[in-house]
């Protein structure tokens, strides 16, 4: 049975009837014109009358209203409550209502289509209620739903929120995408959300995709989750703008997968974590001159975490970044992305922390201080930095520098690739800092370095397919010089070889503003300055040794 009600401009009727249902008794009204045209069910106070449209499994019931009109109740409206309703609204029409639901029970489906300025206004409001039901909501030309509690698409099952055109959702409390069904939300031309809480996937088997372009703004006065619980996937394009007044989590208990790219702009006042929580994962993408900013960056809590930055975007931390925190992280660099921090730690309280950078243009700036392998009394940490062609770290002359393996049971490694760095040019990345501490840790009481037992091994490696040629130079670590050590069992004109090529390590004699230098080749295994070759990498170890100010290690190819 199909059924179908107009409400078109001229009509006012008002009724204190417990229900009215569409699609069990058969209202039609239609062409009947004039100013405006107001439906009430229910007195405002204590009435519960409900709205219903299609209560039954095999009705079909259809609502169309417009022209300022409203519908009215204290209680709920129902858009597909057993079977298939559908309701179209237009010309600043309304509907309020305390419990708003499209599709409702197991085989109930509903759509709703709000053109014109219409709104939806309820304290919750739920788009596939249950578990089989299925609902989707469109907001177009300036449309919009507002809760005075929560927002819920995908509450049980298969739900999906469609917005354009200048339309608007809102929630108090919290807009949820897939809590415990399947939640979908596509939303573009200047839309935009409001909410205390942004969450994607809370419950265990929930599921949400978050599709934004063109425009797009979500702020979140509090925070924005992907991935509570469930798996959640959310794209930003085309100049979306997200503010959370505190964090982004992306996979906070589940999974949470974060795609920023196309100049969107995302800005966190607090933390953006990847991988907050025990079993969670979360993976982000940073591309094509987007931008996101946080205070604290954490990657890998206690969660794996994974992060990937190019492509002319940028990585803003106004504190802290922690990569490998209590479990595994990694933070990468390539292909002209770019990153600012104040300070970086790599694997902390038994983390395993990596940071690569590679491109011409890659460039990380870190204002203070970069520390690899900083464990917690017996947790011992693993960090690792990796440096490809033309990947730059840059610590500003103020910082304190980079310190190696602050704990016995800490391990720290750096890598630089001898390859082409894209440009035609065959080189390594390179690491500006005032103060290398290998194997030793900075007592900001006493303003001095303490040696400590962590292992630390500085390795090149050969890019493979790479020819290189006599007279190849590659700096290391830009600008610096020996704070007063010299190595032991070292000799001028020593030389080492690998794979056919004979690399040799130089001091220059001159160095720009005055500093002095020391020139001195590395002679095969002396006491705590050794170069080794395994699988192709050659490996330099330092036990308890410092630079500071600025020194320039540069390797040169002399075979």
């Amino acid at each position: 049975m199909y059924q179908k009600m107009y409400i078109i401009h001229c009509l006012s009727i008002e009724s204190y009837a417990k229900r009215m249902i569409l699609g069990s008794v058969a209202v039609l009204l239609s062409s009947v014109f004039a100013d405006a045209a107001v439906l009430y069910l229910g007195d405002y106070t204590d009435s519960t009358a409900k709205v219903a449209i299609a209560p039954e499994v095999s009705d079909i019931g259809s609502l169309s209203i417009d022209g300022e009109s409203s519908i009215s109740t204290t209680d709920r409206i129902v858009i597909g409550q057993n079977g298939f309703g559908e309701a179209f609204m237009d010309d600043e029409a309304q509907f309020v209502s305390d419990k708003f639901f499209v599709g409702q029970n197991e085989f109930g489906e509903g759509e709703l289509t709000a053109l014109g300025q219409s709104s939806i206004s309820a304290v919750d409001i739920y788009v596939a209620y249950e578990t089989g039901s299925e609902g989707t909501i469109t907001l177009l030309e300036a449309a919009s739903v507002s809760a005075s509690y929560n927002l819920i698409i995908g509450n049980a099952s298969k739900g999906s929120l469609i917005m354009g055109d200048n339309s608007q959702a809102e929630a108090t409390a919290s807009i949820f995408i897939g809590p415990n069904g399947s939640g979908t939300l596509e939303a573009d031309g200047y839309a935009s959300f409001i909410s205390e809480q942004f969450t994607i996937a809370s419950g265990n088997s929930g599921t949400g995709v978050v599709n934004l372009s063109e425009n797009v703004t979500v702020t979140a006065r509090e925070d924005v989750k992907i991935g509570v619980n469930g798996s959640a996937v959310m794209n930003l394009s085309d100049n979306v703008k997200i503010d959370a007044t505190d964090d982004v989590y992306i996979g906070y208990s589940g999974e949470g997968e974060w795609n920023v790219t196309g100049s969107a702009i995302v800005t966190a006042g607090d933390d953006i974590t990847l991988g907050r929580n025990s079993g969670s994962r979360g993976v982000a993408t940073i591309s094509d001159n987007a931008s996101v900013s946080s205070g604290y960056f954490i990657v890998g809590d206690e969660g794996y975490g994974e992060v990937h930055v190019s492509d002319n975007a940028t990585l803003n931390v106004s504190q802290g970044a922690y990569i490998g925190l209590f479990e595994e992280g990694s933070l990468s660099f390539f292909s002209g992305g770019t990153g600012q921090f104040d300070s970086v730690n790599l694997g902390y309280e038994g983390g395993v922390g990596t940071l690569s950078v590679d491109g011409v243009n890659t460039v990380v700036g870190v204002s203070n201080s970069i520390i690899v392998g900083w464990g917690v009394e017996d947790e011992g940490a693993v960090g690792n930095i990796n440096l490809g062609r033309g990947g730059r770290i840059e610590i500003d002359e103020t910082g304190l520098g980079i310190s190696f393996a602050l704990e016995q049971y800490d391990v720290a490694n750096i890598s630089f690739t001898i390859g082409d760095n894209g440009a035609g040019v065959v080189d390594s990345g390179t690491i500006s800092t005032p103060n290398l501490g290998l194997g030793t840790v900075y007592n900001s009481y006493t303003e001095a370095f303490t040696e400590t037992l962590g292992t630390v091994t500085l390795s090149i490696l050969l890019d493979e397919g790479t020819a290189l040629s006599k007279g190849d130079t590659f700096v290391l670590i830009e600008y610096g010089m020996w704070d007063g050590h010299t190595f032991d069992n070292v000799s001028n004109g020593s030389t080492l070889t690998v794979d056919d090529y004979i690399f040799m390590i130089k001091y220059d004699d001159q160095i720009s503003d005055g500093l002095r230098a020391i020139t001195a080749t590395v002679i095969p295994e002396p006491t705590n300055f050794a170069l080794w070759v395994s699988w192709g990498i050659v490996s330099l170890v330092m036990a308890g040794r410092r630079l500071n100010t600025r020194h320039v290690i540069t390797f040169v190819v002399c075979h």
